[in-house]
């Protein structure tokens, strides 16, 4: 999730278990350690940009880090607070504040590796990374509870915990039932698959993406909960040679694991791109071209064409714009 609700969602966890004793100094501790684990975003700036997207949600998002950072941090915390709370509940802070940040990034899109170091990555996908719905009950409920004490302020945290929960409950209902809807357009459409996902569009859960394969043949298609229509299905054909040539590069191996394996391959002008088809496509305001959300450009560097120059496809704030006016239009069921 964004960083907002992560601030958020780590001030309630060390709110619950420590803020009788550290009263408002939990917000300082929880808006820290809430977002801890999204450092790697910091460190990948170090790194080949590939092997920075592939580090975020990895080490500080798994089991092993859980291990790794809680002992560590919860002696720092406790050198800071010994007075206050013991050794043992600044661990447990500490602990609980990476899992609830791991676990409800679990929900969204974009993968987990929770057993790293194995590269496989888990997503429920039932909730967009940022989703006011979600945050703003955390939002309220803190800010009114910075004034309260005691009794008071388990009773507005609790009120907060229960509507986002309910939300995220939501969440997955809604899934479920978009999940079932897109199967049946599928039968109905004669479109046969090998694999099939589903998730929310941005900001919201009304409008839902799903994405199918069949063999080398990607179909994407979008339904809203006011839609009136029959699902349009677009397709998209991986350029298996064009694989092959961009395969050689060993970072080509770390974003199909970073994309899930969800992606199609096509050259153009001499430069190979790989698309990540998990987040859809937009349309480009100059070219009115569409064009895929997240795409990796593969520029080789010598005629044998054996090692490449790697980089993000760029996106401007008019492809931001274009992209809510069609969600905007989306939602309403056009």
């Amino acid at each position: 999730m964004d960083s907002l609700t992560q601030i958020a969602i780590g001030i309630a966890t060390v709110e619950v278990l420590a803020g009788d004793t550290l009263k408002n100094r939990s917000y300082l501790y929880g808006a820290i350690l809430g977002t801890f684990p999204d450092l790697d975003v910091w460190f990948g700036y170090l790194f080949h940009p590939v092997d920075a997207v592939a580090m975020h949600r990895s080490l500080t998002h798994s089991f092993l880090g859980m291990l790794l950072f809680s002992p560590l941090l919860g002696f720092l915390l406790w050198k800071i607070e010994k007075r206050r709370i013991s050794f043992l509940l600044a661990n447990i802070i500490i602990a609980s504040t990476i899992f609830t940040h791991v676990a409800i990034d679990l929900f969204t899109s974009w993968g987990v590796q929770v057993l790293y170091p194995s590269t496989w990555r888990l997503s429920f996908k039932t909730i967009f990374v940022i989703d006011p719905l979600y945050t703003i009950p955390w939002i309220i409920a803190l800010v009114i509870m910075w004034r309260k004490t005691g009794n008071s302020r388990k009773k507005i945290l609790r009120r907060g915990f229960i509507w986002s929960s309910a939300y995220l409950l939501w969440t997955i209902i809604a899934k479920l039932i978009v999940m079932q809807h897109f199967k049946k357009e599928l039968q109905n459409q004669n479109i046969s698959y090998e694999q099939f996902i589903v998730k929310p569009s941005a900001l919201n859960t009304i409008l839902w993406q799903a994405q199918v394969k069949d063999g080398d043949t990607y179909y994407i298609g979008d339904y809203s909960f006011f839609d009136t229509k029959d699902v349009t299905w677009k397709s998209y054909k991986n350029d298996e040679k064009s694989e092959e040539i961009i395969a050689k590069d060993p970072r080509f191996s770390t974003l199909v694991d970073v994309v899930e394996n969800w992606y199609t391959v096509e050259e153009k002008q001499g430069v190979y791109i790989m698309n990540d088809l998990r987040f859809g496509v937009m349309e480009n305001e100059e070219t009115n071209k569409e064009q895929f959300v997240f795409s990796y450009y593969f520029i080789p560097e010598n005629e044998n064409q054996a090692k490449f120059h790697i980089s993000e496809a760029p996106k401007t704030t008019r492809d931001g714009r274009m992209l809510f006016k069609k969600l905007w239009k989306r939602l309403q069921g056009n």
